[in-house]
């Protein structure tokens, strides 16, 4: 099954690739991560494409909170890296798509509620994606199944356990 989830999240994150038609991309892979004392961590990469080469540019671990959720961990996480990508992309706006890659549906779920009824906990990394928008052409957001072997995500949860 593991297999089966991998290929799966691969062909999607192709598919989202093959639409982008800046020749720029910026992906996104973040994760959140609680341990058993409820300690928070958050992590993340960014690795740019241009013309078909593909660079990591950036890599971060950072605490997520003494007390956190699963659901904190993963905002923060996306909060830390899509303000880094928004640094990236206001420098030269218009000019990279970017795509956001999590293993959270909860977080992409709560990213399309109404912003008026939303999660307190969810503002900051909706207002993170706002701000992102106005420097992209489009911004893609991707999920994908946790520990099916994608190297990518199993990096950014390594990084979030690392937090």
């Amino acid at each position: 099954l593991p297999s089966v989830k991998l290929t799966a999240a691969l062909e999607c994150i192709q598919k989202v690739r093959d639409t982008c038609l800046t020749g720029k991309i910026l992906e996104i892979w973040s994760d959140g991560s609680v341990d058993e004392n409820g300690h928070g961590g958050a992590g993340y990469l960014v690795v740019e494409q241009i013309d078909g080469k593909r660079s990591e540019i950036k890599r971060q671990s950072m605490a997520a909170g003494i007390v956190a959720t699963s659901f904190s961990a993963e905002v923060t996480a996306a909060v830390g890296a899509i303000a880094d990508v928004t640094n990236i992309t206001e420098t030269s706006p218009g000019q990279y798509e970017a795509i956001l890659i999590t293993d959270s549906l909860a977080l992409i779920e709560a990213l399309k509620s109404d912003p008026y009824k939303m999660n307190p906990d969810t503002v900051p990394a909706f207002n993170a994606t706002r701000t992102l928008c106005r420097s992209v052409t489009t911004l893609h957001i991707v999920w994908v199944s946790s520990h099916c072997g994608l190297f990518l995500n199993d990096q950014a949860d390594s990084l979030a356990k690392a937090g």
